[in-house]
């Protein structure tokens, strides 16, 4: 096909249909352009043309697009499964050197033990086909197509099979389609069908380029829609122009709510957008980004981003990426595992609206989110218990309500709207909370504050930007640990082989799999290693093949039936070596990540950082190095606080000077994390403060935190820069800064005045606190009475200590009933309430605009005329007074009260008053015990469990796709445990197994003697905080004994 031709292109056919031929050639005549306006405009000929002769260019898109082809269901899967199917259709020997060609088609020739040595290919050299499953099943066929010159196959001949191969619901009718290709088509047009199954052309032409050529206003609509099918009905005239374009502004018109006359809709209910995503920053540029305004700070969330889309009982989920996820979460109140939880949350007066935000998965045993990687199991997960993991939604933007687009509204607006339209329900939806900040200084204590509570990040969003859809606004920034210089540092690993890459790297090893020590095993002395991660960046060209070089002539191929003796691999294809190489052949790498992903325990973004020559494999990571650094800080290892880049940061952000000999500032620490070690001894004064743990913020006008420190050592006491660094820590600040502002929001430490550290001092004794000693004392918290609570003076409440590691660990609980896990009257009027309705248009630019005639949505009058309604704080960062103090004075969590025991019982020979002084004689000691459960990363500490979800004992390539036992794997790593595959693994303490099928039950009691369990056990020592033991917990008893 010339350039000439594609001017009349598509060329005259028998039937009304362009056949399947004419677009390969197209695609062809595209993959050999490298210029992207040449690329666009024979395109745009091709288009033209096409919408003469046939109308709607949709059945061509969808093929040259097939990875935004929404329409079309997911084939259900990959190379290797297509491969293998190939081999059927065509007819091979699963020997045959063209087989193996199809089944390896990632190495292609390189199979040393299965291609005659003629013909392997040698080291160094490329085959255009290797790493391209496309161009194997091009060769293959080439010999052995019946079909010359041309394929049969109409464009609307291989959409209809597409169809049929995307709807086969098993082996039989997927090869069927595959066969009807083979003989209706040449080889060369399989190639590009086998890429369109796969959803990659691999033709150098993006999306943008083809939008761009369908129509100038393509991109844009695509962005609000994601719809090719809209796209190409709507905008089918080029020369007509949808909507129009200020300089620096999208192509969206968000007050037009239908897309006639000439304009442009935004974003449209039930069709899925592509949201606004974060743009990086450096620390010292943000408050210029910000306009030198103050700035909201959320967290970064580590969940799944989805869009909501809600009309009346119609509920629809998308992905980032617009993949429907309604059938996991509900399209209904009456189904999934979200919607029926959320639907009475939403404003009698909200017709429909679009909700943005984090789908998490939370575990309400713990009441805390889990990490990255859960939500998909949670979702699934529809039955009725209460204690099981569940998705959360969490909200932070609104963009569509009541039939008006809200993307051109400041975001400080949208928050308000989004509060009267949804209220919270602590576990099923809740809107993130923000914090307000100006200065990079408030920015680098935010994120060190962040880093301690161990979480992705942070969020900096502009209250006063627009939503942007598909655009890394300004307006929004992430800063990560990653993005500080932080992360796992030098871990020196064991290459244990490689994998074959595709694209450029097709022929070459891709990436290379890396191995931890496991155990000696003392049989036979060998050393064995388990598959930890895989790299693919780091090295150069010159290194890449000297690893290539090295397995090539040392190694052989994997065979997963039969591994070597030495190594132990997971059931993932994707995480096992194609080739491998014997431990005392291989090298030893050092590698750096972002952190250690609980859930599979592998390692975030790796990357090589050298070769290390003086080490072997006896000298690398061992397994348990790995559950040591898991438990130091969950595998996050801060190389530098935040704060510590601002002065690197502020300087790379301006113009290089040359400056003779300068000297650098040595490097500071923020002041919250220095202590003072480093001063001369101090003379023991007292044991005041023996047994008890501070941790000084910030001291007052009197003493610096320095000084405080000092006194607490020299008179007994020890003293922690992390609040959290014990559970019976007593928090001491005397300035109300933003660290003391997010300590006090999460509501999870009292904290005292540094006047009652020299009150203790100047008496010679610990003091019962008074209401003037305390900064800040934690509200009565009623939704914990199962804890074991610190007794208080005059009738105060109990302790509550968070010992998690998230921000939503102490989640609000003001709006929900313990009973019915539904939230209660509060400020927010919603089904089943009399209440004012929302506006029925949204217009104009103040929030008054989102007001009802009388002012508020929320029924402040109601709440306070109903008894049972609770206000909504949420720990705002205002300090309590004195006098909101005197009903809830306690003392620290050091100083001792008095705990009645079984004898006080009955015993009131003691007055109140006798009482009262004989509290205050009590010596002053702590009583761990009696403060706070212990640390769920103890519970399981020791302990390596192997869960019964494998149809044969010990063998991960039989792992059920789904199991009632996958929780199980979450709470043990969780909790401080190792999870096995392996029943004769030495290390194995524990086996669990399903009641519901015990088939494999007498296998596995025949092979092990440690105690066989249900998961009822997990549950239990999880709630328990602490191990429990396994009698009353068997199969038989499924169930603790009375």
């Amino acid at each position: 096909m010339d350039d000439s031709s594609l001017a009349t292109e598509p060329p005259a056919a028998a039937t009304a249909a362009l056949p399947f031929s004419e677009v390969c050639k197209l695609i062809e005549t595209l993959a050999t352009k490298r210029v992207t306006e040449v690329k666009q405009r024979l395109l745009g000929r091709f288009i033209e043309a096409w919408r003469i002769r046939y109308g709607s260019f949709y059945p061509v898109l969808r093929l040259l697009l097939p990875h935004l082809d929404v329409e079309r269901p997911t084939y259900r899967f990959k190379e290797a499964t297509l491969a293998r199917s190939y081999v059927d259709a065509i007819g091979l020997a699963r020997e045959s050197p063209d087989a193996q060609r199809l089944l390896k088609w990632q190495a292609s020739w390189t199979g040393r033990n299965d291609v005659p040595r003629d013909r392997r290919r040698r080291p160094g050299t490329q085959q255009s086909s290797a790493g391209d499953l496309g161009q194997v099943v091009a060769s293959v066929l080439q010999p052995r197509s019946t079909v010359t010159g041309s394929g049969h196959l109409t464009v609307a001949d291989v959409n209809a099979k597409l169809d049929q191969l995307a709807h086969a619901s098993d082996k039989k009718e997927r090869n069927a389609v595959l066969t009807y290709f083979i003989h209706h088509c040449t080889a060369k047009e399989q190639k590009w069908i086998t890429r369109i199954i796969l959803k990659s052309l691999r033709c150098g032409i993006s999306e943008h380029t083809v939008l761009g050529a369908l129509h100038p206003d393509a991109n844009a609509l695509y962005n609000v829609c994601s719809d090719l099918r809209r796209v190409c009905d709507e905008l089918n005239d080029p020369s007509v122009r949808i909507g129009t374009q200020a300089s620096c502004v999208p192509l969206y018109m968000p007050k037009i709510t239908a897309p006639t006359n000439g304009q442009l809709q935004s974003i449209q209910l039930f069709h899925p957008f592509k949201p606004m995503t974060c743009r990086r920053e450096k620390l010292a540029a943000i408050p210029k980004a910000m306009d030198d305004m103050p700035f909201w700070l959320e967290e970064k969330l580590d969940g799944e981003r989805v869009q909501l889309h809600k009309s009346g009982k119609h509920y629809r989920y998308w992905s980032r990426r617009a993949l429907e996820q309604s059938g996991s979460y509900g399209r209904s109140p009456k189904s999934g595992s979200l919607t029926p939880h959320i639907h009475e949350l939403f404003h009698e007066s909200v017709a429909n609206v679009i909700l943005d935000g984090e789908m998490l998965a939370y575990d309400p045993v713990l009441k805390m989110m889990l990490p990255f990687g859960t939500v998909r199991s949670a979702s699934i997960d529809q039955s009725i218990d209460n204690d099981r993991i569940r998705p959360c939604f969490m909200v932070f933007d609104i963009v569509f309500c009541n039939g008006i687009a809200l993307v051109d509204r400041p975001l400080s607006q949208r928050h308000e709207l989004l509060k009267k339209v949804v209220c919270e329900n602590p576990g099923y939806l809740q809107i993130v909370p923000h914090q307000e900040a100006e200065t990079t200084k408030e920015l680098s204590i935010a994120l060190d504050d962040a880093l301690m509570r161990r979480e992705e990040g942070i969020i900096v969003k502009n209250p006063q930007s627009i939503y942007q859809p598909h655009v890394r606004s300004p307006g929004w920034i992430k800063m990560k640990p990653e993005y500080m210089q932080s992360g796992i540092k030098d871990l020196d690993l064991l290459v244990i082989g490689g994998q074959w890459g595709g694209g450029k790297r097709g022929g070459y090893f891709g990436s290379f799999v890396c191995g931890i020590k496991e155990h000696d095993a003392a049989s036979n002395g060998q050393t064995r290693y388990a598959t930890f991660c895989k790299f693919g960046t780091g090295f150069s060209v010159d290194q890449m093949r000297e690893f290539r070089q090295l397995i090539f002539e040392k190694g052989y191929n994997f065979n997963p039936e039969s591994p070597p003796a030495w190594l132990r691999t997971t059931s993932s294809p994707r995480e096992r070596p194609d080739m491998v190489i014997e431990p005392q052949n291989s090298f030893v790498v050092t590698i750096n990540a972002t952190e250690i992903i609980p859930t599979s325990y592998t390692l975030r973004f790796p990357r090589m950082i050298s070769v290390r020559d003086d080490k072997d494999a006896d000298d690398v990571m061992t397994a348990a190095d790995l559950m040591a650094l898991r438990q130091t800080g969950n595998g996050r290892l801060q190389e530098s606080s935040p704060s510590q880049t601002i002065r690197t940061d502020e300087a790379s952000s301006g113009k290089r000077k040359k400056q003779a000999n300068r000297k650098l500032p040595p490097r500071k620490i923020l002041a919250r994390f220095t202590n003072s070690d480093g001063e001369e001894p101090q003379e023991q004064a007292s044991e005041i403060f023996a047994n008890c743990n501070f941790c000084v913020l910030y001291g007052d006008s009197e003493n610096d935190k320095a000084t405080l420190q000092r006194m607490i050592k020299s008179n007994g006491g020890s003293y922690f820069q992390d609040e959290r660094a014990t559970r019976d820590m007593i928090v001491v600040s005397g300035q109300k800064k933003l660290v003391v502002a997010n300590l006090i929001k999460r509501q999870t430490h009292d904290i005292i005045l540094p006047a009652w550290i020299r009150d203790c001092i100047q008496a010679g004794e610990q003091l019962v606190p008074e209401d003037r000693h305390y900064l800040f004392l934690r509200e009565r918290d009623t939704e914990h009475k199962s804890r074991e609570a610190l007794p208080e003076r005059q009738g105060a409440s109990s302790v509550e200590i968070d010992t998690s590691r998230n921000t939503y660990a102490s989640l609000p609980h003001s709006n929900e009933n313990e009973a019915t896990g539904r939230p209660v009257q509060g400020t927010h009027k919603h089904r089943g309430e009399s209440a004012e309705p929302l506006p029925e248009s949204i217009d104009g630019s103040s929030t008054t605009d989102y007001q009802t005639s009388d002012g508020e949505l929320s029924d402040t009058s109601a709440s306070a005329n109903n008894d049972d309604s609770t206000t909504d704080d949420e720990g705002d960062g205002t300090f309590a007074s004195p006098e909101m103090l005197t009903q809830h004075r306690r003392p620290p969590a050091c100083v001792a009260t008095h705990t009645p025991s079984i004898a006080d019982d009955g015993d009131a020979s003691t007055t109140d008053g006798e009482e009262a002084t004989a509290l205050e004689r009590t010596p002053l000691t702590a009583t761990p015990a009696t403060l706070a459960p212990p640390s769920l990363d103890e519970v399981f500490s020791g302990c390596t469990i192997y869960l019964d979800r494998y149809l044969e004992p010990s063998n991960p390539e039989t792992k059920k796709p789904f199991s009632s036992l996958d929780p199980v794997d979450i709470i043990v790593g969780f909790c401080g445990g190792v999870i096995t595959d392996q029943l004769e693994l030495p290390e194995l303490t524990h086996v669990v197994v399903d009641p519901a099928d015990l088939s494999r039950l007498e296998a596995i009691e025949r092979a092990v003697s440690v105690p066989v369990v249900t998961a009822n056990w997990v549950l239990a020592c999880k709630q328990a905080r602490k191990r429990l033991p396994p009698d009353g917990y068997s199969v038989k008893d499924d169930g603790p004994q009375e």
